[in-house]
């Protein structure tokens, strides 16, 4: 795709092509923002040559400042997902009325849990939870045990 504008610049003379900065003082808009730009006194040269570069291609401005929003509403849509995140934590650490949690792969006997818990430093208190997974009768004979908390075709039934 590159060729297209060199093939533009062959048909010029050699001093056309090194004198041509892209800038065309024909555009409209050129003689408007450049005299908008020259009443502003305040500025230092630097500045305003910085600002009419800026709006000399349009295309290039409007993909900058198009890829300098996707990228800021990423970041901020980022920092959203993060705070949310450490909310939800926060919630379940306070639900939590208790430090450790232990599941067993297998029945184990209450009685030898807590003679076992009883001879650990710093426990004050435990409490032994039968759990046992229940579905309900379908036709299909499939087994659904748990549903997830926004599923609102079945009312909640996790403990």
């Amino acid at each position: 795709m590159h060729w297209i504008p060199s093939s533009r610049r062959l048909a010029s003379r050699c001093g056309e092509t090194l004198n041509d900065y892209g800038i065309s003082r024909d555009a409209p808009a050129s003689s408007l923002r450049d005299g908008w730009l020259s009443r502003i006194r305040f500025f230092d040269n630097t500045l305003i040559l910085a600002l009419r570069n800026t709006f000399r291609r349009r295309g290039r401005l409007i993909l900058t400042l198009s890829l300098l929003s996707a990228a800021g509403a990423m970041f901020m849509t980022g920092i959203n997902v993060r705070s949310g995140w450490q909310a939800a934590l926060d919630q379940s650490a306070a639900d939590r009325h208790y430090d450790l949690e232990i599941r067993f792969n297998s029945p184990v006997p209450t009685e030898q849990v807590d003679s076992l818990l009883a001879n650990v430093s710093g426990v004050e208190k435990s409490e032994a939870w039968n759990l046992t997974p229940a579905a309900l009768n379908r036709p299909d004979a499939l087994e659904i045990v748990r549903t997830y908390p926004d599923n609102e075709c079945c009312p909640r039934c996790d403990a």
